[in-house]
């Protein structure tokens, strides 16, 4: 029997208009003042591609995470934050303390995204605030690095807000029209979410402690269900990671979900790697930085 052209023409035909209409419906969102130029859940991706990107850092536990990424030759993407978890700001910042860290990733060819100096939630704040707590976490870095300091214009929102969960549409245009200025958002795919964060297990601690308990079950079991969100169910769609390098439960699976996400074909990239894929041109030249 011969093959009929027209359909498998009308099939393609098909595709295309469904992808143009895909890629329409993403600018368009970005047109309005909600949403500034970046990623967000749902949004197009290239297959069998994954961003491993990883918040809160730098952290006790960054060094050995990058020497993970350094021996499976992987590059991932670091939202850093001065004063995570030290809303006093007193003392040394994460930066002080894990200069060597901070300055590995530059060196190693990862990017560093701007997180805000003391991750507060962004709808919250006033517009003078949300300035300060992305221009600071850049000045901050500047003191640790020097010369050597990137500009971070990848960003990612402390708890994705408010774009990661039900905020009204005035907190979005609000944030969205001071955020649209100072960088490239960056959020993550939520169905290969860690959920490393949202909670501790026994025996799991942010830094070296007594507490930390690597054999313990419950450490274990969360080890467990970080792999089975990510790689156990990559089905070769690209996909967003997110993860914490504060978490020594993520720093203990990430081997395991890299070697089995590449038996898969899935190839490592940065969001900096994804601002050029989708828009065929850099972070800087998006934001008109030279």
């Amino acid at each position: 029997m011969k093959k009929k052209p027209g359909i498998y023409f009308l099939i393609s035909c098909y595709l295309i208009l469904g992808v143009s209409f895909l890629t329409g419906k993403v600018y368009a969102r970005e047109a309005s003042d909600e949403y500034p130029e970046g990623y967000y859940d749902g949004d197009s991706l290239p297959e069998k591609t994954a961003y491993l990107t990883f918040d809160d850092g730098p952290s006790e536990w960054t060094d050995s995470i990058l020497n993970i990424l350094k021996n499976e030759n992987v590059k991932a993407t670091f939202f850093v934050s001065a004063w995570w978890n030290n809303g006093k700001m007193k003392g040394q910042s994460n930066f002080q303390k894990q200069e060597n860290s901070l300055r590995r990733m530059v060196k190693e060819g990862h990017v560093i995204g701007n997180h805000t100096s003391g991750h507060r939630v962004l709808p919250f704040l006033s517009s003078r605030t949300i300035l300060y707590q992305f221009n600071s976490n850049q000045c901050f870095l500047e003191e640790v690095l020097g010369n050597d300091t990137p500009v971070m214009t990848i960003i990612r929102p402390p708890l994705g807000s408010p774009w990661s969960r039900k905020t009204s549409a005035d907190k979005r245009k609000s944030v969205g029209n001071i955020v649209r200025k100072i960088g490239i958002v960056a959020m993550w795919t939520k169905d290969f979410d860690s959920t490393d964060s949202w909670n501790w297990a026994r025996g799991e601690w942010f830094r070296s402690s007594p507490r930390l308990d690597e054999n313990n079950p419950s450490y274990v079991h969360k080890m467990e269900k970080i792999y089975s969100r990510i790689a156990a169910k990559a089905d070769g769609t690209g996909m967003v990671i997110l993860m914490h390098d504060t978490h020594p439960t993520s720093r203990d699976v990430l081997d395991s979900i890299i070697i089995e996400l590449k038996r898969k074909g899935y190839r490592f990239c940065t969001m900096e790697d994804f601002v050029l894929w989708k828009y065929g041109k850099s972070s800087k030249a998006l934001l008109g930085i030279k």
